[in-house]
């Protein structure tokens, strides 16, 4: 399980870490509970938390086609690395 494992790295390292993780957790359960999506982006199953509930469960791809949190967060994301990208 990891807990915020990549709240405190810059997305770079994030990216190569999770580029680690993924190599090494096929036929594991990994439980990854984190803000950043791109922790989430390549996992079988993601569920969105939103007030202390599920808000919904899907991939990546299906979650920003219909989750209207996950979009939030998505946006927020994309905005947070094209400002990390200008500093």
């Amino acid at each position: 399980m990891l807990d915020e494992a990549l709240a405190q790295i810059d997305p770079w390292q994030a990216q190569a870490i999770l580029a680690a993780l993924d190599a090494e957790r096929h036929d594991r359960i990994t439980l990854v509970i984190a803000h950043r999506l791109a922790a989430a982006q390549s996992a079988d199953r993601i569920l969105v938390v939103a007030d202390g509930r599920i808000a919904d469960t899907g991939t990546h791809q299906e979650l920003l086609a219909r989750c209207p949190v996950y979009q939030r967060l998505a946006a927020a994301e994309i905005v947070e690395e094209e400002t990390a990208c200008v500093a």
